[in-house]
């Protein structure tokens, strides 16, 4: 596989995941760590998430191995849930964000489990987009952002889940540091006394700046402005508000929404619009704790700079 070559010699690759598309790189390269937040724009306090294909390569990485971790392995893995542990030294500072904790995930992309396998070492993958912009859920998305970069993409079609994995600390009470693709509801059912904490610091996990997963059109939460044939508004089922002319509706079911929610951010972002509404799935939803990945990205796209 030539994507191999290109990471063993230090080189940065565009891959999919069952979540977005990430920029792998070899995970104990500095250098090679160094140009994935090069590409990005990535704040150096935005630790990175390193990507096995084996739970035996937990032990390369991390220090300390909560009793609980066994069964969170067995429920959610292979699958889009980053679980944070106590680093071992040995893990590059620019990967941990310098703090001593360690973000790992075991993906069940079989292309990218194919690559890992093959390399069989920890690949270090954040969102293949620039900082703070869209994720990307194809592999053009990728090329958008990256049109002048030439490191190589494996294009496996449009991801399965298209939001962001779940990242749970296991350092000390369970905690949820964001909000993602597995659900809050499913890991209490094997941790009742999980809590949900998203950080106020970015070095806690990737992913909770104030402001990210952002179009640059104005994007806003809608709440009866009044709109104009140069506004776009985006619905999850909901009521076409009045006067809206150009309208994206990603429908009530969560799952479904959550596959197409960054797709259509980049397409009304390309649409040429003045700005950009959202409005947010009902509070009264019966399934609301289905929508709170959902919410949290919309929430952080809509925040100004």
């Amino acid at each position: 596989m030539a994507a191999v070559d290109y990471l063993r010699s230090g080189g940065v690759v565009g891959v999919p995941t069952e979540t977005v598309y990430g920029l792998a790189a070899s995970a104990f390269n500095v250098e090679a760590v160094s140009e994935i937040y090069r590409l990005k724009g990535r704040p150096a306090n935005n630790p990175l998430i390193l990507h096995i294909h084996h739970q035996d390569q937990i032990e390369q990485i991390a220090s300390t191995i909560p009793s609980c971790l066994p069964r969170i392995v067995e429920a959610f893995w292979p699958g889009p849930l980053t679980v944070v542990l106590k680093s071992k030294t040995s893990v590059p500072e620019i990967v941990r964000a310098g703090g001593d904790t360690v973000a790992i995930r075991l993906p069940s992309h079989p292309v990218f489990q194919q690559l890992l396998a093959t390399i069989n070492e920890p690949l270090a993958a954040p969102s293949a987009n620039r900082s703070n912009h869209i994720s990307p859920t194809t592999a053009s998305h990728v090329e958008d952002d990256f049109p002048k970069e030439p490191f190589p993409i494996l294009d496996a079609g449009p991801t399965a889940t298209g939001l962001e994995s779940t990242v749970l600390s296991l350092v000390g009470v369970p905690t949820v540091l964001r909000l993602g693709a597995t659900s809050v509801e499913s890991l209490k059912q094997i941790l009742p006394e999980l809590t949900i904490k998203i950080p106020s610091h970015q070095t806690d996990s990737p992913g909770t700046s104030k402001r990210h997963y952002a179009p640059r059109t104005p994007f806003h939460i809608w709440s009866n402005q009044n709109l104009t044939t140069e506004d776009g508004v985006l619905l999850f089922g909901t009521p076409v508000p009045e006067g809206a002319d150009h309208v994206w509706d990603l429908s009530d079911d969560p799952v479904q929404a959550g596959k197409r929610l960054y797709a259509a951010l980049r397409e009304m972002d390309q649409s040429h619009l003045r700005n950009l509404y959202v409005v947010l799935p009902h509070q009264d939803h019966p399934n609301q704790t289905d929508w709170l990945a959902i919410t949290d990205r919309l929430r952080r796209a809509t925040q100004s700079g």
